[in-house]
């Protein structure tokens, strides 16, 4: 596993564009989006499937959603959400 190539955020584009309009989130490198100054959310591949790793506010650890798919990204934006409130 390791870091999203920049062709692989390009398929991903429609998605890391919801990200940005999110007010919470500020993208620092691309496909990496910050919170109250932590790394909070960045894209990840392995092989063919693509993995956004989303890290609770205050905490250290990741939860990984596969967004290779409609219901990942779903998902995603679902815990985002939830997370932070609708925007």
């Amino acid at each position: 596993m390791h870091e999203a190539r920049p062709d692989t955020l390009r398929k991903l584009e429609p998605l890391i564009d919801e990200l940005r309009r999110r007010p919470q989130l500020e993208e620092k490198a691309p496909g990496a989006f910050y919170a109250e100054s932590r790394l909070f959310l960045r894209f990840m591949e392995d092989g063919e499937a693509c993995y956004a790793d989303l890290r609770w506010p205050h905490g250290h650890e990741f939860d990984r959603f596969e967004v290779g798919s409609d219901v990942g990204r779903r998902q995603l934006l679902s815990a985002l959400d939830s997370r932070f409130g609708k925007h």
